[in-house]
């Protein structure tokens, strides 16, 4: 039995929700991929946050989308410095899900810099 339904989705979206700005991109990118008519495991959607329901969501989504942000000055905020985004890459790895980083159109040209961050591994 799933943790949250509907147990499998088109999307996951991963993002640092303890920065104001990327929360905000996925709280759009959620609205519009549903709107579309697409399934979207977003924790704040979701009845179960717990790593468990997060491993699931991972697991059983197609693409994991990655909202990478800076730390906005807030030291540990950045997408690549939360080690629960990290683990949600890494699983997606696993899964050979489509990975699919995205920038806010104002960080468009910083997106070299941004990407610097992703682990080797």
């Amino acid at each position: 039995m799933p943790l949250n339904k509907p147990g499998s989705w088109d999307f996951y979206i991963s993002y640092t929700y303890q920065n104001p700005r990327a929360a905000a991109y996925a709280e759009k990118l959620h609205q519009t991929l549903t709107d579309l008519g697409k399934t979207v495991w977003m924790d704040e959607k979701m009845q179960l946050c717990s790593e468990s329901a997060m491993m699931e969501g991972v697991f059983k989504s197609k693409c994991l989308i990655a909202v990478v942000v800076d730390s906005g000055g807030l030291p540990g905020h950045g997408y690549f410095d939360c080690p629960a985004r990290l683990k949600e890459l890494q699983w997606a790895k696993e899964t050979a899900a489509l990975i699919q980083p995205v920038l806010r159109v104002e960080d468009e040209h910083r997106m070299e810099e941004l990407l610097e961050g992703v682990p080797k591994n």
